[in-house]
Parts: structure tokens; C-alpha cells; sequence
């Protein structure tokens, strides 16, 4: 029951924190999906660590996979996905 409860304040947590990582992406540039989704990945699953998983791009779309190889590029990307660390810590 303990671990049933963990998970489920480790989920709410990660669902929260995904949102603070999408709209900051939103922020800097076009974002495929609108809203936060779930991954069934065994990753993403630990009982106390908020977890997520963030999609950059995708490699079958050539001007896609072209910002992969940016690195002023994916640095920018890096950078806010920072700020979205440190600003989830500060609320939570």
C-alpha cells in the first residue's frame, strides 16, 4: 500500500514537472503535442523520482534531425530544461 501511494505522489509529481518542460519548450519553438502524455516505459516508473521523458525531435524528419546536430541548438534546449528543474525544486 505504501509503494501504491509513493508511486502515485511520484506520478502526480512527473505529470506536474513534464508540464513546466512543455511549456517552456512552447516557449522556444514548435511543440508536436499540445499536452503532457504517458509512456509506459520501465524508466519512467521509479517509486521516488519524478521521471520524464522529453522528445526533441524526431530523426525521420530531415529539418528535424538537422537541430540534433545544432549545438547552439540543443544548448538552448538544454538551458531551459534547466530552468524547469530548478523551478520545479523551488515549488516543490
Amino acid at each position: 500500500v505504501l509503494l501504491s501511494l509513493s508511486m502515485d505522489k511520484t506520478l502526480d509529481e512527473s505529470y506536474v514537472f513534464a508540464g513546466f518542460v512543455l511549456d517552456e519548450l512552447k516557449n522556444i519553438g514548435k511543440v508536436h503535442n499540445s499536452s503532457v502524455g504517458k509512456a509506459g516505459f520501465v524508466v519512467l516508473k521509479s517509486p521516488d523520482i519524478p521521471s520524464i521523458l522529453v522528445e526533441t525531435a524526431y530523426i525521420t524528419n530531415p529539418t528535424e534531425e538537422k537541430l540534433l546536430h545544432n549545438p547552439p541548438g540543443l544548448l538552448h534546449v538544454n538551458i531551459h530544461s534547466t530552468n524547469c528543474i530548478l523551478v520545479f525544486q523551488v515549488f516543490q
